[in-house]
């Protein structure tokens, strides 16, 4: 079984009256959104919903916001309004968050929204943000979705890749079908085989009972798999198989058709792995059809302070109160372990704090204690790209040791390591 997730944060803040629907258009290239009331006109001449592009009138159609999303009907356009392979023609169709309405071709994204204290929010699915920068991310993902090809996310750790996965799922057609998360890092060996694609009893030790795959469980859905970069070459090989022909090899059983829309997520540098030859070529060239790369938290900084809040508030399960000084300190930090490292701040901060808020000394006290551990994980991967440059080199493993200037037990502790991720 894999690890229980580390949950990531919508960064939504609480509900206001304010919420409601808007859309994203694109014009420049530039994704702008548009908020929609009772009734508002999408065309080139419209104002504010102005859409451009050859196949849009210049009053195309009318969006209406409505409980659940928003909806569209052609105002009699050359090319149509269309929700999918649906004609928003004769009566109104509507499209839920996440939802891709093509005016002609032109796409506009149906997206959930709030204006708050913190500024103006987008989102739909797990995954949204108050910086404009990451409004494109947004439409890219909402694009996505749309297909059934396999779909790739990048980004350091810690950017909320399982929740843009959520996000392309809850979008796409098979939105009332499972989603099934798996940490390809927790895999190893029969394990692996067995919790993708499952294993019949008596296949291996231990298994004393049918086990159902990853696969099958997400079957007319969509499989999450994160940290994909953590697969043997066995196991992407077998990975390669279900891609090219839609099965899958029970363990100890026979072939099965399974219909699972593939989404894959890792902070690695796959390209570099394939250049090294540590993960297939062909498989990169299948998983990495539509990438999407998430921005980290230091380049969407209008997020931090309501993530802040937010994952204080779980703890604490009431608002949190921040004064200005603390707020100028989170948003001067870099951020690099993204949204895990803030959320360890926020838990740090308001498990020591001395009142009933939380100040500028709460905070520099729990990003220094970040940091520390921040610095011992850097450490770490600097010793364990030493030690795989010189098992490169073809060294003796002896040899290696004394050059490394690692304590005998440090190094074979990290030899083993490289060895494992060969």
């Amino acid at each position: 079984m894999r690890p229980q997730a580390m949950p990531v944060p919508t960064v939504a803040g609480p509900t206001e009256p304010s919420e409601g629907f808007a859309l994203l258009v694109s014009a420049e290239r530039r994704w702008r959104p548009v908020s929609v009331g009772a009734k508002t006109i999408l065309g080139t001449d419209a104002v504010p919903g102005r859409v451009v592009g050859p196949t849009v009138d210049a009053r195309h159609c009318a969006a209406r916001s409505e409980p659940a999303g928003i909806a569209f009907i052609d105002l009699g356009s050359r090319h149509g309004t269309w929700i999918g392979a649906t004609p928003c023609a004769g009566r109104p169709q509507l499209a839920t968050p996440g939802k891709v309405v093509r005016l002609g071709r032109a796409p506009v994204v149906v997206v959930r929204e709030r204006k708050d204290r913190h500024g103006h929010w987008i989102g739909f699915g797990q995954w949204g943000s108050y910086a404009p920068t990451v409004w494109p991310v947004l439409a890219e993902l909402a694009l996505v979705a749309q297909s059934a090809v396999p779909a790739l996310i990048l980004g350091e750790t810690g950017t909320g890749k399982e929740g843009a996965a959520n996000a392309i799922h809850a979008a796409s057609p098979r939105m009332d079908k499972p989603f099934v998360a798996i940490n390809c890092a927790a895999l190893q060996g029969d394990l692996m085989h067995a919790e993708l694609f499952g294993a019949e009893r008596g296949a291996y030790t231990g298994c004393t009972e049918r086990r159902r795959g990853a696969f099958e469980r997400a079957d007319g859905g969509t499989l999450f798999l994160d940290e994909v970069g953590e697969l043997s070459l066995a196991a992407q090989a077998a990975l390669l198989r279900v891609l090219e022909v839609g099965e899958i090899q029970v363990l100890g059983g026979a072939a099965r058709k399974v219909d699972a829309r593939l989404v894959c997520a890792t902070h690695r540098d796959l390209p570099r792995m394939v250049r090294d030859g540590r993960f297939r070529q062909d498989l990169w060239h299948r998983i990495a059809v539509a990438p999407v790369v998430l921005p980290p938290l230091g380049e969407r900084r209008e997020d931090i302070v309501p993530a802040f809040e937010r994952f204080a508030e779980q703890v604490a399960g009431a608002p949190t109160v921040l004064d200005a000084a603390a707020v100028h300190v989170l948003q001067g930090h870099d951020w690099s372990g993204n949204f895990r490292e803030l959320r360890n701040v926020a838990l740090r901060a308001f498990a020591t704090s001395c009142s009933g808020h939380i100040e500028q000394a709460d905070v520099d006290r729990s990003i220094a204690g970040a940091t520390g551990l921040h610095w011992q994980r850097r450490d770490a991967e600097q010793r364990l790209g030493q030690v795989r440059a010189l098992v490169a080199t073809g060294l003796p493993s002896a040899d290696a040791c004394r050059q490394s200037g690692m304590p005998r037990g440090t190094f074979y502790r990290y030899l083993k390591r490289v060895r494992a991720q060969a």
